[in-house]
């Protein structure tokens, strides 16, 4: 049998004696996965926004999104 070939940093440890993820310390996968859920909630929100003033105060889909982008325009 041959032995499975592993990247050389991927599970050596730091000088700190932490094992690496993908090359960097552990912690950047909680920020990485953070973030990514942030982003997620975000857009999550402004799609649902779109479609709840679609719904009720405006016509068609294109005025929400047209009304929800002139709002973020004006807060940047």
């Amino acid at each position: 049998m041959s032995e499975v070939q592993v990247a050389p940093d991927a599970a050596k440890p730091n000088h700190y004696g932490e094992k690496l993820w993908f090359g960097h310390p552990p912690q950047l996968a909680w920020l990485f996965s953070t973030e990514l859920w942030e982003r997620f909630g975000y857009y999550g929100m402004r799609a649902l926004l779109a479609i709840y003033l679609a719904g009720w105060f405006f016509s068609t889909m294109r005025q929400s999104v047209v009304c929800t982008g002139l709002s973020r325009a004006w807060c940047i």
